[in-house]
């Protein structure tokens, strides 16, 4: 996962599946059990998608992710997930919905992103990047309800994982500014649906 077209290799491998309805296992086979950072983005991604709307979605895709960021703060070598997890499924429709939105951003991305102050985003740096992550996936479960909130908290998810998965910094730097005002927004939100 190493190499400059990391997004569109891993996009181009998910897409490789999407013919039938798609298990979460073969999606995690196809990314592979080492790539952290990878199998935190996608669940993370398909959040901030319009797919986020289907229920139970980001309560699946936050314990998901939570799961495997716990392991990679723990230092594992690769990922393991329950198998009530890798037995889900989701349909090629939806898959391919997803795959279509974020392709042409993922272009975009590879060709900004790169190595900056990587030692913002590389260990010791990056585990507290791993354990902001775990927290994050744990809260998304409880704000499903809440419009939009859960997008935010994915979003805040989804550039924490490049920051790692690219090794740059400065997003990181930038991933946590953003997570900060969205916290800001959602405890606003939370504050006015209290009175």
């Amino acid at each position: 996962m190493s190499h400059d077209r990391t997004l569109s290799a891993l996009l181009d491998r998910i897409s490789d599946l999407a013919e039938g309805d798609v298990s979460i296992e073969d999606l995690v086979d196809s990314i592979g059990y080492r790539a952290f950072p990878a199998l935190i983005l996608v669940p993370a991604l398909i959040v901030t998608s319009p797919a986020s709307a289907i229920p139970g979605l980001p309560t699946f895709a936050g314990l998901t992710i939570s799961i495997v960021a716990a392991q990679y703060v723990c230092g594992r070598k690769s990922v393991w997930l329950p198998r009530f997890i890798l037995k889900r499924s989701l349909s090629s429709d939806m898959l391919g919905k997803f795959l279509g939105l974020v392709r042409s951003p993922s272009r975009w991305i590879e060709r900004i992103l790169k190595p900056r102050l990587s030692c913002l985003a590389d260990k010791p740096f990056g585990l507290v990047l791993g354990l902001l992550i775990m927290m994050l996936g744990m809260i998304m479960p409880l704000l499903e309800f809440i419009p939009f909130t859960s997008t935010i908290v994915a979003g805040s998810v989804s550039l924490l994982s490049l920051a790692l998965l690219f090794r740059d910094g400065l997003l990181a730097l930038l991933a946590v500014a953003i997570l900060a005002t969205g916290c800001y927004a959602i405890y606003s939100v939370l504050t006015a649906l209290g009175t």
